[in-house]
C-alpha cells in the first residue's frame, strides 16, 4: 500500500542487485499477522496488524516493543508517520488512530458515518493527509488539511485499497475490480481505469515514481505500468500467479514486489532490475502482506505469524535524534563514496543534489534518510533539503570521493 511511499517516490538510479545486500529475518515477538510497516528514519519504525497490534522499534527492527492501541478487535492495515512524534494508523470498523508522542499514546479519531473499512493512509505534510477505503460497494477518499482536526470525504464508484501522492494535491488510488483514480486537487477524483465485466482481479497497491511514471499491482498476475501519469496503463508480466501485496520501484525500472504465495514454494519476495523480468528471492516465508523501503538499500516486509524481514543494514548513530534541535540535520560520512546518511529531527520531504555548475544531478522525495551517490562523479556537491512542516535547509558542499 504505502510500499514505498512518496513520501517514497524515487528518482535515484540505483542498482538493487548489490551483492552486499541480503534479507535478514527479524523477531517481532508475536504470532499475529502484521499488515504494514513504516520507518521514519533508519532506526525508528512501527508495524501494525490484526487484533489492534502496534509495535515500535528504535534499532532498525532488531527489537520491537508493543504499544497500546485500545482497539484490540480491529485489524490495523496502514501506518504513516510525518515525524518521529506524529503518526497515523487506520484499519477496519471506522478506525483512525493518531499519536503526537511517537505512539506512547494513541487517540481514536471520529470521522462520523457508519463502519467503513479504512485501507490506506498517506500524508504529504503534517497538515495534509489522505485515507482511502471501502463502504459497502463504493469507495471513498478522506482528506484533511488541518492535521486531522477535520476530514472531507469524496465518494468514488469503486472500493479503494491503496493511495499514493506525489504532491499535496496530485495523487492516485487503486482498488477492487482493477479501478484506478487520479486527482489533481486532492478532492475531485477522475477514473483512469474502470471496472469491466471481465475484470476479476483487484489492485492492492499503487506506487508512483513521479508524476508521469507509476506502477500498480494486485491479483493474480496483475502488474500495470504508466509513463504518462495514468492516461494509459499497460499490463506487464509479473512472473507469478500469486497476488501482489507490496510494491517498490526506483526510476530506472528496478524494484521489489511481495506476493501472497510463491513461485516454487515459500518464496514470496520478488525483484526486478528492469521492470520486465522478475526473479524470486530464495527465502522460505509465509504470506507477506506489505513491504516498505526507506531507500534503495534498506527495506522491510511484514506478514503472517508476526513475520518480518529486513533488506540491508541500518546505520543508526547513537543519540543523534535526541540531541538535535527541531530543524537541525547532520550528514555523514563527508567525504562520501557511496551512501550519504542524513539525520533530521523533522522528516525530510525531498532532497536535491546539485553539482558545481548548479545542475540538478539527483533528486528524491521522502522520507529521506540516505542517498546513494555512488554514481556521481568525484567532486563537490550541494545538498538542498525540504523539511515536512515547511522550511528548507541547504547544506553546502559535501565531497564525493
Amino acid at each position: 500500500m504505502k510500499t514505498a511511499l512518496t513520501f517514497l517516490a524515487l528518482f535515484l538510479g540505483v542498482n538493487l542487485s548489490c551483492l552486499a545486500q541480503s534479507w535478514t529475518e527479524l523477531s517481532t515477538g508475536i504470532s499475529t499477522p502484521l499488515r504494514d510497516v513504516f520507518f521514519i528514519t533508519e532506526g525508528r519504525g512501527w508495524a501494525v496488524g490484526d487484533q489492534g497490534v502496534i509495535l515500535t522499534s528504535a534499532d532498525g527492527g532488531d527489537s520491537w516493543t508493543p504499544q497500546v492501541s485500545n482497539v484490540s478487535g480491529v485489524t490495523l492495515r496502514s501506518v504513516f508517520f510525518t515525524s518521529e512524534a506524529d503518526g497515523w494508523i487506520v484499519g477496519s470498523s471506522n478506525t483512525i488512530l493518531s499519536s503526537t508522542d511517537g505512539g506512547s499514546t494513541w487517540n481514536t479519531i471520529s470521522t462520523g458515518g457508519t463502519s467503513p473499512a479504512f485501507n490506506d493512509v498517506f500524508f504529504t505534510s503534517p497538515s495534509t493527509g489522505y485515507i482511502v477505503g471501502v463502504n459497502g460497494t463504493a469507495g471513498f477518499s478522506k482528506r484533511t488539511t488541518n492535521g486531522g482536526a477535520s476530514w472531507a470525504t469524496t465518494t468514488v464508484s469503486g472500493p479503494l485499497e491503496s493511495v499514493h501522492f506525489t504532491s499535496d494535491i496530485q495523487g492516485w488510488a487503486c482498488g477492487r475490480l482493477g479501478v484506478i483514480f487520479h486527482t489533481t486537487n486532492g478532492m475531485n477524483w477522475t477514473q483512469q481505469v474502470a471496472p469491466g465485466p471481465n475484470i476479476t482481479y483487484n489492485l492492492n497497491t499503487i506506487f508512483m515514481v513521479s508524476e508521469t511514471e507509476g506502477w500498480a499491482c494486485g491479483d493474480p498476475t496483475t502488474l500495470k505500468h504508466t509513463v504518462d501519469g495514468g492516461t494509459t496503463w499497460t499490463g506487464v508480466a509479473s512472473g507469478t500467479n500469486a497476488g501482489k501485496t507490496g510494491l517498490y520501484f526506483s526510476s530506472d525500472g528496478s524494484g521489489w514486489a511481495t506476493t501472497t504465495a510463491s513461485l516454487g514454494g515459500g518464496q514470496p519476495i520478488r525483484r526486478t532490475t528492469d521492470g520486465v523480468t522478475w526473479t524470486a528471492e530464495p527465502l522460505t516465508l509465509p504470506t507477506i502482506h506489505n513491504l516498505f523501503f526507506l531507500h534503495d538499500t534498506l527495506g522491510w516486509t511484514v506478514g503472517d505469524y508476526g513475520s518480518m524481514m529486513r533488506y540491508g543494514t541500518p546505520s543508526i548513530p547513537a543519540g543523534i535524534a535526541q540531541e538535535q534541535e527541531r530543524d537541525a540535520i547532520s550528514m555523514h560520512p563527508n567525504p562520501v563514496a557511496d551512501i550519504l546518511t542524513i539525520t533530521s529531527a523533522r522528516a525530510i520531504r525531498s532532497a536535491a543534489v546539485y553539482d558545481a555548475t548548479g545542475q540538478l544531478v539527483l533528486f528524491r522525495n521522502g522520507p529521506v534518510a540516505a542517498l546513494d551517490v555512488s554514481r556521481l562523479a568525484r567532486g563537490r556537491y550541494t545538498l538542498s533539503l525540504s523539511l515536512l512542516g515547511g522550511g528548507s535547509l541547504r547544506v553546502e558542499q559535501f565531497v564525493k570521493e
